[in-house]
């Protein structure tokens, strides 16, 4: 089943805020890397959305 990721005001502006230094502090790559490794893990949890629960106070799944 897939999910709708909603994103916070909050979550909207800090992920903006961090676009922007990519921006001006980094190159252009690293940018991308930044855009593509937040959107593929965006897409784990709309298709995945218990990835990364707590369950038994243990995660089971995690990015990393």
């Amino acid at each position: 089943m897939d999910f709708k990721i909603v994103w916070t005001p909050k979550a909207e502006f800090r992920y903006e805020q961090i676009i922007l230094y990519l921006k001006d502090n980094w190159s252009k790559s690293v940018q991308i890397d930044f855009y593509r490794t937040v959107k593929n893990k965006l897409e784990l949890l709309r298709l995945f959305p218990n990835m990364g629960m707590k369950f038994s106070n243990r995660i089971i799944v995690s990015f990393y």
